[in-house]
Formats: C-alpha cells, structure tokens, sequence
C-alpha cells in the first residue's frame, strides 16, 4: 500500500486524474479540467478515455456520459458553450456514480422499472 508520497512519486499514479467515484469531486472541478489548457482542444471521444483527465471512466461510461448530456463525441470542450460544459460535468459524476451504485446500471431506477414492467 503507497501512502500520498509514495502515490505522488509513483510514475503512473502521479498522471492520473482525480477518481469519479472520489466524494469530495464534484461538477465544477470536472468543469474546470475540461476548460483547461491540457485538456480543452482534445475530442471528447479521446478525452473521456484518458485517465489523466478522470480516472475511472471507461469506453461505456463515456458513451452513457455524452449520450445523456447530448454532446457529440467529436466535439472539443472548447467547441462548446459554457452551458454545455456544465451540463457535461454534472453528466459525467450523475452516470459514473449511478453506474457504481446501481452495479453497471447506467438508467435511472424509474426508467429500469419501465423497462422491466414493459416486458
């Protein structure tokens, strides 16, 4: 087990980004990185995939992340209206943290009811 020094010399622990799931991330933090200079000209589509950005999202989180803040993959933070950045932040912690929650479920409880019931 590292402790926060050994975490910060750690030379693949030190690039990565702060974990989705972390309590004390919230919205504007993610809001902030993805205005930054090191990630606001990068494809959401790549960006999202990059641990040094957020640590913890994978290839379905990303697609559930953007489909529910209805973002296109190929656009860039700085393509987008400031509006838009918050609404992909606020996506980014809702369905990462409802995924975690819910065992890889990415729906809301009510629409998994909806789902199950109309089978």
């Amino acid at each position: 087990m590292l402790d926060n020094d050994g975490v910060a010399r750690h030379p693949f622990l030190s690039r990565i980004g702060p974990d989705i799931l972390n309590p004390g991330l919230n919205w504007r933090t993610i809001a902030a990185r993805l205005l930054s200079a090191s990630f606001h000209r990068r494809s959401l589509a790549v960006l999202f995939l990059d641990q040094a950005f957020l640590a913890g999202v994978g290839n379905y989180l990303r697609s559930e992340i953007l489909h529910q803040a209805s973002i296109a993959p190929r656009h860039r933070p700085c393509d987008l209206q400031r509006k838009q950045v918050n609404a992909l932040a606020r996506s980014s912690l809702l369905i990462s943290q409802r995924a975690y929650r819910q065992r890889g479920i990415t729906n809301s409880p009510v629409r998994v009811r909806q789902l199950q019931n109309a089978v």
